[in-house]
């Protein structure tokens, strides 16, 4: 039995890392991991709170405005001024393609009267208020998708991690014939320092469109020259909650990737004040270290060997923790956004026997079973997959032809299950390895 309290100051690496790792998948945005010695502090503003979604400070990532701060969200106006320049630009004989019929027949609607049209939405004669909300999306860099999160949360300085263990254990042999140990612990670990863990959200606006084309519907509504103008149209052929529709629906499908109206695109980055960029400059997703409060958790470790003859014997073991996940209420955070994975699974066997005759041949073969378990390392994220490997050996010894020598064959995974064993490693099939060995 034994009693085990230490105390680790963060490394190097966790203090003062500064490294680009790359850019997000598609686009020019920076990845960049730094240790996190002195914290990192997100900014907040009062005023945004009032009408956005948060009060968080936020960068854009609008080439207009790139790397200016703005709200959890987007104005309409501004939106708005954006969608009628794209749509002013368009050649007149590209706005009738897009318009659906009977809107495309130049008998109902004349080009002198799509101009005067296009005229009258313009922002300073048709006005838009108001704002659409955003939401804050955490970036999984491994597979593409966006997690929502509630909020974010300052990093302190790194502070000394204190571990505290306690285990028991026993060990014996029976008959010099079989030998077993089983060994018992528990750990608790006071803010200790986790992995690299992504703190730069996404800022996504999912209701701008549907935003956009109510304020706009209000806009038009209240456009005397307009109602003049769809007055002189058939009855029924177009009203202003169509236009509205028609209007961001033809915006939303121009470069639907990269825009905020045809889905969930994000328009900006909430980085900490430590890392925020200069106006024109694009932010940065942050991926940083931080403590955690409190986490603890136990396991157990059995193996057990049997040697049925001085030839042949059996072994088999297993390993057993408590959880390989740890979200925000087991570390004591108040963060939902907050959690560690243990990055090893939960249970683990193996077994297997081994046959071996001096100076000739020698035969061995094992099975193993791993549960699978989440992944949280830096930009890997994801969840690793059970598995169940066999292998198997074969040698001989080449004592009585040439002293010292012998020759091993290995074969990992003979039944070629293609598996991952970490998130961002390749996977693995059959392995097979012979060896020549001498020995004076």
């Amino acid at each position: 039995a034994s009693f085990n309290r230490a105390f680790t100051s963060p490394g190097v690496t966790e203090n003062f890392l500064d490294i680009a790792v790359g850019t997000v998948p598609g686009s020019s945005i920076p990845i960049r991991g730094l240790g996190s010695a002195f914290g990192y502090n997100f900014d907040r503003n009062a005023a945004f709170g009032a009408f956005a979604n948060s009060d968080l400070v936020a960068y854009s990532l609008n080439p207009a405005t790139l790397g200016q701060p703005q709200p959890v969200g987007l104005p309409l106006d501004a939106t708005y001024a954006s969608v009628y320049a794209g749509l002013a630009g368009l050649p007149l004989s590209v706005i009738r393609s897009l318009l659906p019929a009977p809107l495309n027949d130049p008998t109902v609607i004349p080009d002198a009267l799509i101009m005067q049209f296009i005229g009258l939405l313009d922002p300073a004669v048709t006005q838009v208020t108001g704002f659409s909300q955003g939401v804050l999306g955490l970036a999984n860099l491994t597979t593409g998708a966006i997690d929502i999160v509630p909020d974010v949360t300052d990093i302190k300085p790194l502070d000394i991690n204190t571990t505290t263990s306690f285990e028991i254990g026993y060990k014996g042999l029976i008959e010099n014939r079989i030998l077993f140990a089983v060994d018992a612990y528990y750990t608790k670990k006071q803010d200790f320092v986790g992995p690299l863990l992504l703190e730069s959200p996404f800022v996504l606006v999912p209701t701008l469109a549907q935003d956009l084309t109510t304020a706009l519907t209000t806009g038009l509504n209240n456009n005397a020259g307009l109602a003049a103008l769809l007055g002189a149209l058939p009855p029924g052929v177009l009203s202003p909650e169509e236009i509205a529709q028609l209007i961001v629906q033809l915006a939303a499908s121009q470069d639907p990737a990269t825009n905020p109206l045809a889905g969930p695109v994000p328009v900006a980055i909430v980085a900490p004040r430590e890392n925020a960029p200069q106006p024109g400059q694009i932010p940065e997703l942050m991926l940083a270290y931080r403590n955690f409060g409190n986490v603890d958790f136990w396991g157990i470790d059995a193996s057990l060997q049997v040697l049925a003859t001085d030839r042949l014997s059996f072994f088999g073991n297993i390993s057993v923790v408590s959880d390989d996940f740890f979200d925000n209420t087991e570390l004591e955070e108040t963060n939902t956004a907050l959690a560690v994975a243990l990055n090893a699974a939960s249970f683990k066997t193996k077994f297997g026997f081994s046959y071996n005759k001096p100076l000739g041949f020698s035969v061995n073969g094992s099975a193993r079973y791993v549960k699978g378990f989440p992944v949280e390392s830096g930009p890997y994220v994801g969840d690793v997959d059970d598995y169940f490997l066999v292998d198997i050996g074969f040698g001989y010894d080449l004592g009585r032809q040439a002293p010292g020598m012998r020759f091993d064959v290995a074969i990992q995974n003979i039944l070629d299950n293609g598996h991952r064993e970490f998130i961002g490693a390749p996977k693995l099939g059959r392995f097979a390895m012979a060896r020549l060995t001498y020995t004076r």
